[in-house]
């Protein structure tokens, strides 16, 4: 390939980009649209709100209600947990504008749809290079990846943000690849890098300068850099982060923007103790690669053979733009203890790229092997001769058809005997399907199984299509159904126990909290009373630094650790015509923090799933009366009165239940 011929900007040709692609009409890319529309917008109240999809949305309502749509804001401080730029918030407070609701499927909606355009775009991108077959593969295995589909289907920022910087990425090599203007290239990838550092923050200019640079190096084209095109795009993306950057410095200065954009990081890579060190360097690609990207990751398997990676030469370009995207970004997490897969997400799709090239390579030897069937004579030499010149793949893809098709058989077999014993009630745990759902899904695995192993082997681009799409629908189909109902039922259902706390409070009780308050628990109080929740924070005893203001405001008490001495308490004053308070930090329910004893009323577990981070919740007492309060100010020995036999609070055991817990625990959300 004559880089210097396709590649405009640096001296030569270019090619003006088409009106309407014509890959927009091919059917393929209609198939895959409705995969993601049964796979991601079916059931989308399920599984209910966790992780940090509360959070997102308290802060998009904060925007609303206030004006103020430069600071994310929680509970009046920017000083809060994972906070990010606003972009993500933008967009869910522009679906809650438009739907009219701040429900679930407002605050989902917009990962969904970033789902939707990532499957169009990837589809794209591959069509450049590859057929209809290695097109929709392409767009199919990302969407369908496990961990996609985990996250996809939530109101997390891992979607946007992939959307922001995959499309940033993808358009750069396109117009590289059918040389267009440099005019064009640079601006617009700029254009949607400054969605995705608005976005998450400065991961994303990391990822796209490192995997550009690479890649101008490697093909001796570093000067493509080097031009005022280029520039104008810088100059395009700091201009447009500008505009949000300096009213959010002039509000909060040099302390919230290390907040905004660095307060994760330090939350990562504090244990380096050896083993956990090697335990992370050893566990995190396998969960990566055999994990996230399942079920398609087993089919890279065949890059391990080096005649089957010269096969792959055509597709060089494609390949070496992907691998470099995957390179570049893997150590910065790999190498840091305590990270997590999803930090990687926004280079899924170019492992999407890599699978969409594999299947496409696959699909091509099978059309050659069978091609060359009819004309191979009796001989044996003959028939070696065909075998060293087409050798056969490590994992060929009717085998990998085939497997998911006697899996799906084999679903719909335990299928069928859910729902029989479900209609006599026979006795298997809590595992139960009702009748007609089980009937329907029983049909629908036998349908696709027998789909992917009439096409698993096929020459027909129609029909290998229809194959990598039942193969689809079947791994959709078992997460949106099997997994989903699985998450569902282990979730805790904070709403409910937020519904109950609310009937069994006196009509019009406001909660106040102490410190921060855990973000699920505040959004389910705002979505049924209409207000937030008022913070209020102990006040010091002494003048503290700006740092230290910091971390008070993030809820955490400034203690002196050498002496355990409480330098910040709450006074009577703050307390003063207040009834019932709750908080995240039971510590400061001691009498240490209060000036007046309270009674423990319960606590809201808010882990994600039953029985799991059962420390993780928000304790609601009740304070005095007012004139009780007063009384007991002139008191200067009070204790809080704890009732004996509270057990150690837990994650709530059935929806809706409250628990009781005790005065003294340490309950912090991390």
């Amino acid at each position: 390939m004559n880089l210097t011929v396709q590649c405009s900007p640096a001296g030569g040709q270019t090619s003006q980009m088409r009106r309407f692609p014509e890959w927009l009409l091919e059917w393929p890319l209609y198939l895959l649209l409705a995969i993601v529309g049964i796979v991601y917008f079916s059931r989308i109240e399920y599984p209910p709100l966790r992780g940090e999809e509360t959070r997102r949305a308290l802060v998009a309502i904060n925007m609303q209600t206030s004006g103020d749509w430069v600071v994310p804001r929680m509970q009046g401080t920017p000083y809060f947990m994972s906070s990010r730029p606003p972009v993500h918030n933008w967009m869910i407070a522009g679906s809650m504008a438009v739907r009219g609701s701040e429900d679930i499927t407002s605050i989902r909606l917009p990962c969904l749809l970033a789902v939707a355009l990532l499957s169009i775009i990837l589809y794209g991108y591959a069509r450049q290079s590859l057929s209809r077959v290695g097109a929709f593969a392409t767009g199919l295995a990302y969407v369908t990846m496990i961990q996609v589909m985990e996250l996809g289907r939530t109101g997390e920022t891992d979607l946007p943000f992939t959307l922001f910087l995959s499309a940033a990425l993808l358009f750069w090599h396109t117009g590289w690849q059918k040389q267009w203007s440099a005019w064009i290239i640079w601006p617009v990838a700029y254009l949607l890098l400054t969605g995705a550092i608005m976005t998450k923050g400065p991961q994303a200019p990391v990822y796209f300068a490192a995997t550009i640079g690479l890649y101008l190096l490697i093909n001796g084209r570093a000067r493509f850099a080097l031009s005022w095109a280029h520039v104008s795009g810088i100059a395009l993306c700091a201009s447009l982060i500008a505009m949000w950057l300096v009213p959010f410095y002039l509000q909060l200065g040099v302390p919230g923007l290390r907040h905004v954009f660095t307060g994760d990081v330090v939350l990562y890579g504090g244990d380096r103790t050896i083993f956990t060190y090697l335990k992370h360097l050893t566990e995190f690609p396998i969960s990566l690669v055999v994990g996230c990207w399942a079920p398609w990751s087993l089919l890279l398997i065949n890059l391990c053979s080096k005649p089957w990676r010269q096969r792959m030469a055509p597709y060089h370009q494609v390949m070496l733009f992907a691998g470099l995207a995957l390179v570049t970004s893997f150590p910065t997490v790999w190498l840091i203890t305590g990270t997590r897969t999803r930090f990687l997400m926004s280079v899924y799709p170019l492992a999407a790229v890599l699978i969409g090239v594999t299947i496409e390579t696959l699909y091509q030897w099978v059309k050659a092997s069978k091609a060359v069937e009819p004309s191979l004579a009796s001989t044996s030499s003959s028939r070696q001769d065909n075998l060293s010149d087409n050798p056969a793949p490590i994992l060929p893809l009717s085998r990998f058809i085939g497997t998911f098709a006697i899996l799906a058989w084999i679903a719909g077999g335990v299928m069928a005997v859910l729902t029989v014993a479900t209609e006599f009630s026979l006795p298997l745990g809590n595992l139960s399907v009702p009748p007609v759902y089980g009937v329907f899904l029983m049909m629908a695995a036998a349908l696709l199984g027998r789909t992917m192993w009439v096409c698993r082997s096929t020459t027909t681009e129609a029909r290998c299509i229809q194959g990598l799409a039942a193969l689809g629908l079947f791994v959709g189909g078992t997460f949106v159904t099997a997994v989903v109902d699985d998450y569902t039922r282990r979730s805790s259902r904070i709403d409910l126990a937020v519904e109950k706390l609310l009937k069994d409070l006196p009509e019009g009780a406001e909660l106040v909290s102490l410190g921060e308050v855990h973000h699920n628990f505040e959004y389910q109080y705002y979505r049924r009373t209409g207000r937030f929740i008022r913070r209020i924070d102990p006040v010091p005893d002494q003048p503290r630094s700006i740092s230290s203001s910091v971390e008070s405001a993030a809820g955490a008490a400034s203690i002196n650790k050498n002496q355990r001495s409480i330098t910040s308490r709450f006074s009577p004053e703050q307390l003063s015509g207040l009834t019932y308070l709750c908080t995240s930090y039971p510590r400061y329910l001691e009498s240490d923090y209060l000036p007046v004893a309270c009674e423990q009323v319960c606590v809201v577990a808010c882990g994600r799933f039953l029985g799991k981070d059962p420390d993780m919740g928000v304790v609601v007492a009740r304070l005095p009366v007012e004139h009780q309060l007063a009384e007991s100010q002139k008191s200067t020995d009070l204790s809080v009165e704890t009732p004996e036999g509270l057990q150690r609070s837990g994650a709530i055991s059935e929806p809706g239940t409250i628990l009781p817990v005790s005065a003294t625990q340490e309950s912090i959300p991390r």
